[in-house]
């Protein structure tokens, strides 16, 4: 409790000269709506960012990857191949190509958990190759999308745009745009709140964020309060920092530990307004000054869409490589 309380006082007092001033009522309700929005937009945050680009060197290499051909199966269209693969962490992959560039594929990531991905055949439009996708879960959440892979483009510019759905039935609408130098993300919840993001890509050899030039972005509650907020890091180290600015003078600054979990200081016009801390899993604590802490929380919407719980190894967004 003690190492506690001295992180607290060195939260409240980073960066200024005096204790604060104490909010008055008005105050505590933006304080506490631009705690509540912060939050919404770091799990959004968290939770895209683990479809995206996974967890980097978590991983388990405990299987030798690999793939070989599988018989047909009765009713496949002449033509179709099958393959089973291994890929390094174990999962389990069982594809179908068909003839006309459509197919399926069943991932097996444990006795409990298998996933499905259905793809339909490819169609040209100018530039651009489109194509339907459907993907599946164990628990029956899904994404349903168009994947887009622009053909004449020097940097790979691709997306993926569509709804991933609860098996409850409530819906998220994303837009995924990406090069090899960059990615953008569009969220729109079930709320009417709205999330974008934009973080400069690096190779490695897989896509994955460039920690020390960092992502930016805005978030508008469904109640209409806006943040923008930036998000950097060490340039191997993760995600290290979170900054965001509100309406009416209203500021955040945190640092950010495992899961992005985080802990720091709210400002309002240069004065300490209270410190602000949360867990992984989004549960926060606001301390005022001059006032009782309270919980913070993030939106229903957001908190009902644990996006990065069901969707497992299905991070690529379309059909997976085999290792």
């Amino acid at each position: 409790m003690v190492v506690i309380a001295a992180l607290v006082a060195g939260l409240l007092c980073d960066g200024c000269s005096g204790a604060g001033v104490p909010a008055v009522p008005g105050e505590l309700t933006e304080l506490q709506t631009a705690a509540n929005d912060h939050l919404t937009a770091v799990m959004l945050v968290k939770r895209w960012f683990a479809v995206l680009y996974g967890a980097e060197g978590s991983a388990s290499q405990s299987c030798t990857p690999g793939y070989r051909p599988l018989p047909p199966e009765p009713g496949d269209p002449p033509g179709s191949q099958r393959y089973r693969g291994v890929m390094s962490d174990c999962t389990i992959v069982l594809v179908l190509f068909r003839p006309d560039g459509s197919g399926q594929q069943t991932l097996r990531f444990s006795r409990e958990r298998t996933a499905h991905v259905y793809w339909g055949a490819p169609r040209t439009e100018g530039r651009w190759q489109r194509r339907r996708m459907r993907e599946v879960a164990w628990d029956g959440a899904q994404l349903h999308y168009e994947q887009g892979l622009n053909l004449g483009s020097a940097v790979a510019e691709q997306y993926e745009r569509g709804t991933a759905e609860l098996p409850s039935g409530e819906g998220m609408g994303f837009d995924h745009h990406r090069t090899t130098a960059h990615d953008r993300l569009d969220l729109t919840l079930a709320d009417g709140s709205v999330l974008a993001v934009g973080v400069p890509l690096r190779l490695v050899p897989r896509f994955a964020p460039s920690y020390s030039r960092g992502g930016t972005g805005t978030f508008r509650s469904s109640l209409g309060g806006q943040q923008t907020f930036h998000v950097w890091g060490a340039a191997q180290g993760g995600w290290q920092q979170w900054e965001f600015t509100g309406a009416g003078g209203i500021n955040g600054r945190f640092v950010l530990a495992t899961g992005l979990s985080g802990s720091g200081r709210i400002d309002k016009s240069g004065a300490l307004l209270g410190a602000l801390r949360w867990t992984e899993e989004g549960s926060g604590t606001l301390e005022p000054i001059g006032s009782g802490a309270a919980d913070a929380v993030p939106s229903a919407a957001a908190r009902a869409f644990e996006i990065d719980a069901w969707i497992g190894n299905i991070a690529a967004l379309g059909p997976m490589p085999m290792w």
